[in-house]
């Protein structure tokens, strides 16, 4: 080789090299200043994110990527230490399904009424983020043991037990998604790893010795402090937090069993289950034997009350609380007191108890045992709202092994209506546990259905879905809101696609609502309606029970346009849900398209204040079915249309306004002129 062209080797070689040299020290410098926020001894500015962004950072300068990029979805990105009282006041109109479905409602404008949703859309994730950036190995080896290097002098074992709950909880997350980093990207650095799954086992161990030592916590299981709820929300937080690490998700499916140095976290987490667990029943304990002594104590309060006045047959008092306030009245502002004290303890005790039972929930991604420990606690559960969200938490989760236990939680259903309605109470807590068991049911896969053990024999399966039936027509048959109703929709619809022979016999509730009183109700039924003509044949007949007070051309069933005037025109809002409802019907049945789209013409015909709805409709109904435009597909049905028209007598004159406009009604208008002619 020539003396030049070795001179020039070298050059490319050495400039190459500073290349590397400037990569690595930019990224060791930007490392470092990742890592410089593990000050493991101050942690009140920590949040969710901190524990989340810090390893994701350092990943992805040492490797290239970010190993957890699907908990993004969950964990907003951006967070306001100034606004969390504001936030916190308004999260129950983001948590309320109600306020959520009212939202959907609100846009009744065209566009928006006759949308047709996609049966499967992919959901964009709210953060882009570059799938992989090449790091040589040469680099990513020296950032790593740079890292390893900063955490490990970080970790301060004699520190542990001077930590506050939520700050230990809050690193329990960072070293699982550290952890975690190492098994997803393949670099194992087992020595690293093993000191790293010690040092969280020892924070876990902590975490349980403090929720059953620590003094601050004796607020937990008493009513020595007022302010409860507050306290347990930033503890469920962080516990979320910790438990919707991907490395719990592993470890409970038992991934994670060929490395050695995760093998132990499963028992610590199991402890920290049931410590909480012990917490939440030696409360509910607590506040019964409160609820007893508050009860024996008002008895001699009242008797001194009746003493204070005494017996005179030619006279009758009525006591008013608020009205009969007097110097002797003492004895009854101090019960009307103690009976407002007694309702603000029990109305914390609740909040307090539905706190910890989410809290306890967020195990479900972490342990197997959850299912079965909710499924206790609500059968020991007096408080019907607490019951309630455990019910909604047990059927968010279909977890169980055997279909027995599946069968035990539709019985509990079952009962709760049974007394719910002997008290004349709501059933809602078991209409939306119900929907959301439907909805999770129809989600499973293969391996899903294996999972929960209601799939094992087609009798046990069948035995199954029969409770659930019978727990769909008794939510049926009580009174129910609109959003109930919509709810009992979704349900029923649900049940039709899981088992199509115990939800056949739901159908003529699910028509009975076609006609409901709430235009909400009509309207969520009419996009759903397809769903029973996606799953049975005789689609005709099925056309035929769907009744409506307006022009029909079908075999075996003929309403002409006179019979329809002459009962009166229906009102707007009805019309529309019909119109919506017809459109789904045509999208999904070929047997029945041309008799929907004839009575949506017709709609339009008879009333002009629905063409703009009508033609919007033709417009999304041909585009789902695949025509280039509302006249290339009318134009496949229009020779049908036109008969079917004449046939019912359907007025001429109607239409000759929108003759010019060159609508499908004005096309219609000539054809029928020409053949007049």
């Amino acid at each position: 080789m020539a003396p030049a062209a070795l001179q020039l080797d070298a050059t490319t070689e050495a400039v190459e090299r500073a290349d590397l040299r400037d990569i690595l020290h930019l990224r060791k410098n930007l490392l470092r200043a990742t890592l410089s926020h593990l000050k493991w001894k101050g942690y009140s500015m920590w949040n969710e994110q901190m524990a989340l962004l810090i390893p994701s950072a350092a990943y992805a300068l040492c490797v290239g990527y970010v190993p957890f990029t699907q908990c993004f979805k969950e964990l907003p990105m951006v967070h306001n230490y100034f606004d969390v009282t504001d936030a916190q006041e308004d999260s129950h109109k983001f948590e309320d399904p109600k306020h959520q479905c009212l939202l959907a409602f609100l846009d009744c404008s065209v566009e928006v009424l006759t949308e047709i949703e996609k049966i499967s859309e992919v959901e964009a994730s709210q953060v882009k983020i570059s799938p992989h950036v090449r790091v040589s190995r040469e680099i990513s080896d020296q950032l790593l043991c740079e890292m390893e290097a900063s955490i490990l002098g970080a970790l301060v074992v004699e520190e542990i037990n001077k930590w506050r709950l939520l700050d230990t909880l809050l690193l329990c997350s960072l070293l699982s998604n550290l952890l975690y980093g190492y098994y997803f990207t393949r670099k194992i650095n087992v020595s690293f790893c093993s000191k790293l799954s010690q040092y969280l086992q020892l924070m876990l161990d902590n975490v349980v010795r403090i929720i059953q030592d620590d003094s601050d916590l004796q607020a937990f299981s008493c009513l020595g402090c007022d302010p409860i709820y507050d306290d347990v929300n930033p503890l469920v937080s962080s516990v979320h937090c910790f438990l919707s690490s991907p490395l719990c998700m592993e470890l409970r499916d038992h991934n994670l069993m060929g490395f050695a140095p995760f093998g132990e976290l499963i028992p610590s987490m199991e402890r920290l289950l049931k410590a909480f667990v012990n917490l939440y029943e030696s409360y509910s304990q607590h506040m019964m034997n409160l609820q007893s002594d508050t009860i024996t104590q008002e008895i001699p309060a009242t008797d001194s009350i009746q003493s204070s006045f005494p017996n005179d047959s030619s006279k009758s008092r009525i006591m008013d609380m608020e009205l009969d306030v007097n110097d002797d009245s003492r004895e009854i502002d101090s019960l009307a007191v103690g009976k407002k004290v007694g309702n603000d303890v029990s109305s914390s005790a609740e909040k307090w108890k539905m706190g910890m039972i989410s809290l306890i929930s967020s195990f479900f991604s972490a342990s197997h045992l959850t299912w079965d420990i909710l499924f206790k606690l609500m059968e020991k559960e007096n408080d019907p709202k607490v019951r309630g969200k455990i019910l909604y938490h047990l059927c968010q989760h279909p977890l169980w092994s055997s279909s027995g236990k599946f069968i035990d939680l539709v019985n509990v259903m079952n009962d709760i209506i049974i007394e719910q309605v002997g008290v004349k109470h709501s059933c809602d807590s078991v209409l939306i546990s119900a929907h959301i068991l439907l909805i999770n049911l129809s989600s499973l896969d293969a391996v899903g259905k294996e999972k929960c053990g209601l799939y094992l024999s087609e009798v046990e399966t069948k035995q199954c879905f029969l409770l659930l039936g019978n727990v769909m027509h008794k939510l049926s048959e009580v009174d129910l809101d609109w959003f109930g109703r919509v709810k009992l929709i979704d349900s029923i619809c649900n049940l039709v696609l899981l088992h199509p022979q115990i939800g056949q016999t739901m159908i003529e509730r699910l028509f009975f609502m076609l006609k409901d009183m709430d235009y909400r109700v009509r309207l969520f039924l009419a996009r759903r309606i397809g769903v029973l003509f996606q799953t049975w044949d005789g689609h005709e007949e099925l056309f035929q029970d769907i009744w409506f007070q307006m022009v029909v051309y079908c075999k075996g069933k003929v309403i002409n346009a006179k019979q329809v005037l002459a009962a009166g025109s229906q009102p707007q809002p009805i019309m529309e849900t019909v119109v919506i409802t017809l459109m789904h019907l045509a999208l999904h049945s070929e047997e029945i398209e041309l008799e929907a789209v004839f009575m949506i013409c017709v709609v339009a015909a008879i009333d002009p204040y629905h063409r703009e709805l009508v033609c919007a409709v033709l417009d999304n109904l041909s585009r789902e079915l695949q025509y280039m435009t509302r006249m290339k597909y009318l134009e496949e049905l229009l020779g049908s249309v036109i008969f079917c028209w004449v046939e019912c007598g359907v007025s001429l004159a109607a239409l000759v306004e929108a003759k010019a406009s060159r609508t499908v009604f004005g096309m219609i208008t000539e054809e029928i002129e020409e053949r007049h002619v």
